[in-house]
């Protein structure tokens, strides 16, 4: 049965809004960068798990209790793309976490020239190559202007977010949040949050993956962040972790 014309009328108007909606959503993206499984072939960026670059000699990161945290990303900055976010050129940034408890997590620079070694004990590391792409305010954000339309209907939402398969680890960009509002600055450009308070900086989202042994609680996400004054001052001892699940 052929539709009347004002269905016909009415699902032409709904698929204009929708484009013009993309489009919109198109230009107010931030760019992040996906840190995927790299393929034969690819630049690597980093690595989760396995070993970390690591100086011979340095005291091995712990919680206050003097157990030694577990290894989980270790990015190459030289290798990683610029997209506006104030990171250093060189050397490396290694993130652990308390593998128990996920209640603590701790971001170091090792800087360019400092000797490495392996530890041999971490696991088989699964290596990650850098791809920009860009990114967007969830529906919640106080950006919305780089966001969402305001009051848009749920379907419509549905219709215009990109659905990404797991996992999902950015570097930069804005957040996607599982249980709670992901209100973190994409980049390293001053933004404020519903509290009038100057958000603090999306450092990286590191998520469920099962390939790499880790797990956020039932299928979460990770969020480490950052001050803005504190990451251009290189102060990477105040990085904050988040961390939600389903």
């Amino acid at each position: 049965m052929s539709s009347s014309p004002h269905q016909r009328f009415a699902e032409a108007v709904a698929a204009h809004l929708l484009d013009r909606v993309r489009r919109q959503r198109l230009a107010a993206a931030t760019p992040g960068i996906r840190l995927r499984h790299s393929r034969p072939g690819d630049a690597v960026a980093g690595w989760l798990r396995g070993d970390p670059v690591w100086p011979p000699g340095a005291s091995w990161p712990c919680f206050d209790d003097g157990y030694p945290l577990a290894h989980l990303l270790t990015l190459d900055l030289a290798v990683l793309p610029r997209t506006g976010l104030d990171l250093p050129d060189t050397g490396w940034l290694v993130f652990f976490v308390s593998d128990d408890e996920l209640d603590h997590g701790e971001v170091h620079w090792v800087r360019e020239g400092a000797p490495v070694e392996a530890l041999g004990d971490t696991g088989e590391r699964v290596e990650v190559t850098a791809v920009v792409e860009p990114t967007w305010a969830g529906f919640d954000h106080p950006d919305l202007v780089t966001g969402w339309e305001p009051r848009l209907e749920d379907r419509w939402q549905v219709e215009i977010t990109d659905v990404s398969t797991l996992p999902v680890h950015r570097v930069g960009g804005f957040g996607e949040g599982v249980q709670y509002d992901v209100e973190f600055a994409p980049g390293s450009q001053v933004l404020v949050g519903s509290d009038g308070e100057e958000l603090p900086v999306l450092l990286a989202q590191i998520d469920t993956d099962y390939e790499a042994g880790i797990g956020w609680g039932d299928v979460g996400n990770s969020h480490w962040v950052i001050g803005r004054e504190a990451l251009a001052a290189r102060r990477f001892e105040e990085v904050e972790m988040f961390w939600s699940c389903h």
